[in-house]
């Protein structure tokens, strides 16, 4: 719109608390703001020769473990796990989007190339098989450098994880007069960098803001917040319990409640092993994404019930492209690859350095006002002595992440607000 170029300012906002690999917090001053926030001059700095590089699924903003928006003491928008998610939004884009614009503004190595046409007998023609991660601007533009200055940073427009942001176009100063970001950083190094014996230390990030100077154009937009309406993404937490058994069809069935009496719109899953010594192969190497992912199972099968019903027909969704179209009609496309959602003997990389079974994510439509919610997985298990640096899906216990898109709307009352659950 015209206004973005005519009647806005763009304000730098230092941070009033920072706290090195702990807390930051911005505390904006009392203005008509819009919804356009960027936190920008996110990374890591440290370690010490080979320089390790940062989280290969999503670069630096694996440093924001939790980000929140409030007025005063009010939460408008918070994204708990925030990493964890960002790493699913990593895989809901396109290839396309993923190249052009996650690797820059994440530093990230998630963009595949593909070989081969899908023609021919000559199997390098034949089979179209992920290749390698394209690379814009080279490893030293995720690699960790010993001093701040140096060392590459990331941004992100908050409207990524406050989805309040992407309903509202304005945040007048009259209803909203103390804003503030706060941010929690990840402490687990595993899910950082790419090894896990180095030690590094956050940025100091900034947050840019645009400022609307027309006062009658504030009053004008700020007649369409009465009643927004957005989808707030919150999360809850079941466990697989870990079985080192020769075992066929072994169900962990759980109930949730972090999203009972609210309108859940839909959900997605992230599964991440218990013990998080797995995340580490030989030589203290983090393999892919570190926690960030999610792991298949063997002979996975997934079923969901709300309030006493199967959403899932007949025994429940017992295939990998079965899960994955179900995820696809919730949440748009996803940029994935062979192997991503399968169990093979060995965990190890694919041809494009990824490893193999860990970006299997599911998850399904709901649209419905949740009274009871009972997730219930079913997987193999095998008994195994393998080392300590081998992923173990055949028998470890696992964390289930279940982030859920649930309703909420603002109520606007002359100066006053509310936000409900809707």
């Amino acid at each position: 719109m015209s206004y973005y170029t005519s009647q806005i300012s763009s304000k730098l906002i230092d941070p009033n608390v920072f706290v090195s690999n702990l807390r930051c917090e911005f505390q904006l001053p009392k203005n008509d703001y819009g919804n356009r926030m960027r936190l920008e001059n996110i990374g890591l700095f440290g370690g010490a020769p080979p320089e390790p590089s940062y989280n290969e699924y999503i670069g630096a903003l694996a440093s924001i473990k939790s980000i929140r928006l409030l007025n005063g003491r009010d939460e408008l928008d918070a994204c708990r796990e925030c990493n964890r998610h960002l790493s699913f939004k990593r895989f809901n884009k396109t290839t396309q989007r993923n190249i052009s614009y996650g690797q820059p503004s994440m530093k990230n190595d998630y963009a595949l190339v593909y070989s081969g046409n899908g023609t021919g007998a000559d199997a390098a023609n034949a089979i179209v098989q992920g290749q390698i991660s394209m690379d814009l601007g080279g490893l030293a533009n995720r690699t960790v450098q010993t001093t701040e200055e140096a060392t590459p940073k990331a941004y992100i427009d908050l409207r990524e994880v406050f989805p309040f942001l992407k309903t509202v176009e304005v945040l007048p100063a009259s209803l909203f007069p103390q804003l503030r970001v706060v941010i929690e950083y990840e402490t687990d190094v595993r899910n950082l960098i790419s090894v896990d014996n180095q030690t590094v230390t956050t940025t100091r990030p900034i947050l840019a803001c645009d400022v609307i100077e027309d006062k009658d154009l504030v009053m004008a937009m700020s007649k369409d917040l009465n009643g927004a309406t957005w989808d707030a993404v919150e999360h809850d937490l079941i466990r697989i319990p870990a079985n080192n058994a020769n075992a066929s069809n072994t169900l962990t069935s759980r109930r949730l409640n972090g999203f009972n009496n609210k309108r859940l719109m839909r959900f997605y899953i992230a599964k991440a092993p218990t013990n998080k010594a797995e995340n580490v192969a030989a030589g203290n190497a983090v393999r892919g994404g570190g926690d960030l992912m999610s792991q298949a199972l063997i002979n996975e099968k997934f079923q969901v019930r709300i309030n006493g019903s199967n959403k899932i027909s007949r025994d429940g969704a017992n295939n990998t492209k079965q899960r994955l179209s179900m995820l696809v009609d919730a949440y748009g496309e996803c940029s994935t690859y062979y192997g991503a959602s399968r169990v093979g003997a060995d965990q190890g990389g694919f041809s494009i350095g990824l490893d193999g079974a860990r970006n299997d994510y599911y998850g399904m439509y709901i649209n419905d006002v949740v009274k009871d919610m009972e997730i219930q997985i079913t997987r193999d298990t095998f008994a195994n002595t393998v080392s300590a640096n081998f992923a173990k899906p055949q028998s470890s216990g696992y964390d289930v992440h279940v982030f859920g898109d649930v309703r909420k709307a603002l109520v606007v009352n002359g100066s006053d607000y509310q936000i409900v659950y809707a």
